[in-house]
Formats: structure tokens, C-alpha cells, sequence
């Protein structure tokens, strides 16, 4: 028989209440892992930002000290603001340069007439290049649309090509090389006339491009017997034995200009007969009918030499080189000439033994085009190195951006010529410096202010802490780090970093933070105020001690100890070495803690669930007993009042 309802009160109990006060204390596990899965989100919570804080002191730290940081570069500024600009590294000599701009490299830009849209062009074969890369084409015939189309689909072009209508009627091609300076000069080959169908070309000279002193960008000495070179300016002088060569790329019209100057070097001669004696090397040859060479060598000019100039260049893809005798007095070498009109990759300088040879004032230009007498006709900006003169002495180079070979360490960018010379002052980089570290003081500050805020131990010191940040004392409670072994760890081993004194090998030796102004509070500061430890920066002394010591300021931050090319000490590099540990994801200790407090949340709510299930299952038992409970109390009562009528009807009777 199914129990009836709880609601049915036969015994006067209070059958709901009790059956909810009995479960409330079934639930009490349940609720207690409830409480104990809050506390976990709190904790991870508070991990989580220890991890994300001390990543960022870990990000702080290494921005001092590696490649790209403040002390890698030094800042390089102009005199004449806009005219030039640059980066150096940290190698880069400190000090002023002057530097005029005389003109800047511009690309080759040309364009054709203004051609008819329906004018139909003849069909043939036609080529276009820009630097070293020469593209053919074959015109299948058309119009200017047609020819610019084909031109246009060709990939990675080493020009740029754009067509642009002059009226509803007309348009014209416009040709601009992407590399900048005389080495970027375009060239062409019309053998079919089409380039001169639309204009583009003509007869005339227009593309030959007046001489400029030759860059000895990428001048090296590659082989040296007994002899030896100099360079001054733009002339080489080379004695004896050796060869010199300027690699870099040179485009088949290139020409290289310069005085040639030979000499030999030549003995004396020394006849000895019965009445001559002659020491030679401390040796006296009395009667001997000979000649000896002996004596120092004297150099007298000559016609011709051994030695010889060498062009490299590549045949397909095998590496090739052509002989160019030396001429006494001006001489000029056409690359095109000898490589079979393709680029060379370095022009050698050669002498050999016991010769002595000048090749003076070396300059640069470039022949008119291969194409018949041909030349473009409308020429928008003719290629043109830059030249400048640095502290004086006149160079030139391809282009106006980035610059590196002129200045070590030093890349330069040239904006604008200048009336005269223009001073650029070349110093570390104080300012970034200063943000940097200040960056690196606010994140150590940040992490140890978090670890302290949620380690509060009792009431009196959360009241305390509350007081002196202007919180209310009512609402500040324990920490979740008060008792945790962890944490602790933690801000003693970064206080250690911040306090440990370092090597140092530059004068003035900076040994301690507070060598250059990072202190933990000023002289004469009160217990209070650096009581937590926090980390304060006097910006005065900081720069002081960078115009003093730049490098000793950097190996405070990290340093090489043992010269094993790897850093290894520095309070940078130690704050982020000390903090490895407890960050890295792989077995990482915040990280494992993490995980570790989400596997017993995860426990834990198991726990709940079947906690959960046990109750309802003992309540539905409850109530199926309080409910038989119900009806059997009930059916007494019927009994007893059935029974109590009776007996009071018979009473009667």
C-alpha cells in the first residue's frame, strides 16, 4: 500500500521541517567541499596573477639586457633636424661626425609619349631591365593597353610599370627602377622598334650619366704575400705582392674611371773587378768578375707590369673571370665589354712582386643603352647616387636609407641636402634607458605588493596595511598566501636578487643597485617608509652614473663573468633566472600549483555530486516512511473514533 502524502498531518508533527532539518545535516560534507571549491577559485585566481605579474618582471628583465634592448643602441641625432637620421648599436664609437649632403639617390624614372589608345603596334621581341635583372619580352603586337598588359604580368619585376590615360583618346607608360642610385639605372633593347613606336626611346645621348667618385663599399684585401695596400679617399695604392677587391655588384654598363700610375722596382747594378771591393750583406767581394744586385730597390715608372686587373662575374652558373691589362694614366674599364654585357659580382686589383702600382681618384658612370644609338627620351628623374662628405672626405652610395658601411656601428638615413656640414652626435640612448628600467622597477613593485596584500597573517597587521594604503580596516581580512611556505620563497628570493652586490670590471664600478640610484627608500628615510621594500629610482643619479659608466650601468643589469660569450650574472639576469622556476610551464611551480588546486576542485565536486545523490535518496526515503507513518497513525484514529461511536450508540440502546 503507497504511503500517502507528508502533507497528510495525522500525527500533529511537523513532518516537512523535520524532513529539511534532516537533510540540511546529510548536506553538511556536501557544503563544506562547496566552501572548500570557493576558496580553490580564489587561490587559483591569486595564482594566476602571481604567475602573469612575475611574467612580466621576467619580460622586464630581459628587455635590459638583450640584443634589441636600451643598451644595445645608442641614439644618433642631427644638428639640422630632418636632414638626416640614423640607429647606432653599442658598438658604435661615441662622439660627434660631421656629415654634408650634397645630393640624394634617386630611382630611374621614364615614360613614353602620349600614344593613341587604337594605334595598333607592330609585333616583336623587346627587353627592359633595372640594376643587374633584364627581363625579354615577346609582343605578340597590339596597343599600348595590350603592350602594358604583357609587361605588367610578369612576376617580381625589378621596375615598376603604369599606364595612365592623358585624355579619352591618349595614354602613355610611365617605367620606374625599384633600386635607387646609377646601379639601379634603367636599360632597354628595341630591336624591333616597338619601344620607339610609342616614344619611349630615341636618337640621342640623354641616358649617359656624367662620372661620380666610385663607393668602395665592400673593398677587401683577400690575399697578401710580403705586400701591403693603402686606401685614401677614393685611391688605392698597392706595393709588391698583394691583391685588392671591391665586391659588390657592378651592372654590365658600369664603367670604372682612374689614373693608373706603374712603377718597377729595380737594383742597382754593382760591378766588382780586381781593384773594387763591395760589402754586400756584410760579405767583401775583392776579384770577382761579376754583376750583383744589391741595395735598395728603386721604383721607376713603366709601361707595362705583370699583374692585371680581374672581373668576376658568373657565365650561366659557372663562376667566370676575364684579364684587364693595366694602362699608365686615365684609363677606363667597361664592364659589359669584357663579361659578354653581364654583371660582375668584384673588380680585383692585383700587383705582383717587386711592383708598385697607384690607381688614383677612382670614379663611376654608366654607358649610354644597348640599343642602337638609342636613349629614353623622357627621362622624369635620372638615376643618381647619393654623395655626401663625411668629416670631409666625398663618397657616394646607391641609396638614402640604412646606410652601414660609412660609420661603424653606425646606420644612417638621409632625408634632405644640407647648405654645409652637419653635426651628428652620436651618445647612448638615456631615455629609453630610463624608461626601461623604470618599467623593470614597477613590475617588481607590483609583483611584491600583490605577494604582501594577500599575506596578511592576523587582523592587527591587515588593519595596519589597511591604514597606510587608505583601505577600510573593516573590509581587510587574512590573505589567501598567509600561511603558504610558497610565497614566501618567492619575495625572499627576490629580495636577494635586488639586494645582492655584483662583479664589476668597469670604472666606476658599479657594484649594488644603489650604485646608480635604485634603493629600496632614500638615506635618512623612515622605518615606514621602507618597511615593504619597494623599490624607488633617483633619475639624477641614474643619468649621472650613465654619462659616467655606461657599460658598467649594463653589466649591473647582466653580464658575461667568464667570457664564454653567455650571460650569466647582473641583477636582470638573475631576477629572471630566480624566477624561471616557479613561471616555465613544463613543471613550473606556479603552474603545478595551479593544476594541483583544479584537480581537487574537480575532486571535490565528484564528492558533492554523489554526496548529492546520497541525499535525495535517503529523503526519498524519509518521506515514504514518514508517510506510511501518516497513514498507519491515521487508520488508528478512524479506529478509535469508529470505536467510540459505537460504544456511545450502545450506550444508549
Amino acid at each position: 500500500m503507497p504511503a500517502p502524502p507528508v502533507w497528510m498531518n495525522s500525527s500533529g508533527m511537523d513532518i516537512q521541517g523535520t524532513i529539511q532539518k534532516l537533510m540540511e545535516l546529510e548536506r553538511q560534507p556536501a557544503k563544506r567541499l562547496e566552501m572548500d571549491n570557493e576558496m580553490n577559485s580564489v587561490m587559483i585566481r591569486a595564482w594566476e596573477e602571481v604567475h602573469k605579474r612575475s611574467r612580466t618582471l621576467q619580460d622586464k628583465s630581459r628587455d635590459l639586457y638583450s640584443f634589441s634592448g636600451p643598451f644595445a643602441l645608442r641614439s644618433v641625432t642631427s644638428s639640422q633636424p630632418g636632414a638626416i637620421s640614423g640607429e647606432a648599436t653599442s658598438n658604435a664609437q661615441a662622439g660627434n661626425q660631421n656629415v654634408e649632403v650634397l645630393s640624394l639617390a634617386s630611382k630611374h624614372q621614364v615614360h613614353s609619349s602620349p600614344v593613341a589608345n587604337d594605334l595598333v603596334l607592330p609585333a616583336g621581341s623587346l627587353s627592359i631591365g633595372a640594376g643587374s635583372d633584364t627581363r625579354n619580352f615577346r609582343f605578340p603586337g597590339g596597343t599600348l593597353r595590350d603592350l602594358h598588359a604583357l609587361i605588367n604580368a610578369e612576376a617580381n619585376l625589378p621596375f615598376e610599370i603604369s599606364r595612365t590615360g592623358i585624355d579619352g583618346d591618349r595614354s602613355m607608360i610611365s617605367l620606374r627602377s625599384n633600386q635607387s642610385g646609377l646601379v639601379g639605372s634603367l636599360t632597354f633593347a628595341d630591336p624591333d622598334g616597338i619601344l620607339q613606336k610609342i616614344g619611349l626611346l630615341g636618337s640621342g645621348s640623354g641616358q649617359d650619366r656624367a662620372r661620380q667618385a666610385a663607393s668602395l663599399k665592400g673593398l677587401r684585401e683577400r690575399e697578401r704575400r710580403g705586400g701591403s695596400h693603402k686606401v685614401e679617399g677614393n685611391s688605392i695604392f698597392l706595393e709588391d705582392e698583394v691583391n685588392v677587391a671591391l665586391e659588390r655588384e657592378f651592372p654590365a654598363l658600369a664603367v670604372l674611371h682612374f689614373k693608373t700610375e706603374l712603377k718597377k722596382k729595380e737594383g742597382k747594378e754593382i760591378p766588382v773587378g780586381p781593384d773594387l771591393k763591395e760589402t754586400i750583406a756584410g760579405v767583401s767581394l775583392p776579384n770577382v768578375h761579376l754583376n750583383r744586385r744589391a741595395g735598395n730597390k728603386v721604383a721607376s715608372s713603366v709601361e707595362k707590369v705583370a699583374s692585371s686587373i680581374v672581373i668576376e662575374y658568373k657565365d650561366g652558373d659557372r663562376p667566370a673571370r676575364v684579364e684587364v691589362p693595366y694602362q699608365p694614366g686615365e684609363q677606363s674599364v667597361r664592364i659589359g665589354e669584357h663579361t659578354g654585357g653581364k654583371p660582375a659580382s668584384a673588380v680585383v686589383f692585383n700587383s705582383r712582386s717587386d711592383e708598385e702600382i697607384r690607381i688614383q681618384n677612382i670614379e663611376e658612370s654608366m654607358t649610354g643603352q644597348p640599343t642602337a644609338g638609342l636613349s629614353p627620351q623622357h627621362v622624369g628623374t635620372p638615376a643618381q647616387d647619393a654623395r655626401l662628405k663625411v668629416n670631409g672626405v666625398e663618397i657616394t652610395r646607391s641609396q638614402n636609407e640604412k646606410i652601414t658601411d660609412i660609420m661603424e656601428g653606425v646606420s644612417l638615413n638621409l632625408h634632405q641636402t644640407t647648405q654645409g656640414p652637419v653635426q651628428l652626435k652620436i651618445d647612448i640612448n638615456s631615455d629609453d634607458i630610463l624608461k626601461k628600467i623604470n618599467d623593470w622597477i614597477a613590475a617588481y613593485n607590483d609583483l611584491m605588493k600583490f605577494l604582501r596584500e594577500n599575506s596578511t597573517v592576523d587582523v592587527k597587521s591587515a588593519q595596519k596595511m589597511a591604514e597606510t594604503e587608505g583601505k577600510n580596516p573593516d573590509k581587510v581580512a587574512a590573505g589567501v598566501f598567509a600561511t603558504d611556505a610558497t610565497v614566501r620563497q618567492l619575495s625572499n628570493t627576490l629580495r636577494s636578487v635586488i639586494s645582492d652586490a655584483y662583479p664589476a670590471r668597469y670604472k666606476p664600478a658599479y657594484k649594488l643597485l644603489a650604485d646608480i640610484g635604485i634603493s629600496t627608500g632614500a638615506p635618512g628615510a623612515t622605518f615606514s617608509d621602507i618597511q615593504y621594500g619597494y623599490l624607488i629610482l633617483d633619475e639624477d643619479r641614474l643619468r649621472q652614473a650613465l654619462e659616467a659608466s655606461p657599460e658598467a650601468v649594463k653589466e649591473l643589469f647582466a653580464q658575461d663573468s667568464n667570457s664564454d660569450t653567455r650571460l650569466d650574472h647582473g641583477a636582470a639576469y638573475k631576477m629572471r633566472e630566480s624566477l624561471d622556476p616557479y613561471t616555465r610551464m613544463a613543471r613550473g611551480i606556479i603552474p603545478g600549483r595551479i593544476d594541483l588546486i583544479k584537480a581537487q576542485s574537480r575532486s571535490n565536486t565528484d564528492r558533492i555530486a554523489r554526496i548529492e545523490a546520497g541525499v535525495q535518496a535517503k529523503e526519498s526515503s524519509l518521506r515514504d516512511r514518514f508517510g506510511r507513518m501518516e497513514s498507519a497513525i491515521g487508520k488508528s484514529k478512524a479506529t478509535s473514533n469508529y470505536l467510540k461511536n459505537q460504544m456511545r450508540q450502545g450506550g444508549q440502546d
